[in-house]
């Protein structure tokens, strides 16, 4: 009868999917032989403590500043534009509403001043 070897999960070493999955070499090897676990050293040094606030972003720069002012000059540009029209708009209606009121005024005067 042949044994059977376990590996570090406790699995058959033959059908582990864990292993085969992060053993460095081919699928068919790492499903034959368990993966032992590779030692890396941990980079030293000074710790990264966060101690203040982050740093300050930077602001957005002239080009920036530039491509904020002519995108406000275009929009107030654009409404007052809308505005001036829809005026026209009211006024053209209002000159029209007048010149027909005034119009069917003299023509009702004339019609009945027939000579």
């Amino acid at each position: 009868m042949p044994a059977t070897t376990t590996c570090q999960h406790g699995l058959e070493a033959s059908t582990c999917l864990i292993c085969a999955t992060l053993a460095p070499s081919s699928a068919g090897t790492a499903l034959a032989t368990p993966a032992k676990p590779k030692k890396t050293k941990i980079p030293g040094g000074r710790p990264e403590v966060i101690t203040d606030r982050p740093p300050a972003r930077r602001g957005i720069g002239l080009v920036g500043g530039l491509v904020i002012v002519v995108a406000l000059v275009v929009v107030a540009w654009f409404l007052i534009h809308l505005v001036w029209g829809i005026l026209r708009l009211l006024e053209l209606a209002l000159v029209g509403a007048v010149c027909g009121v005034v119009g069917y005024r003299i023509g009702v005067v004339v019609g009945r001043h027939r000579r």
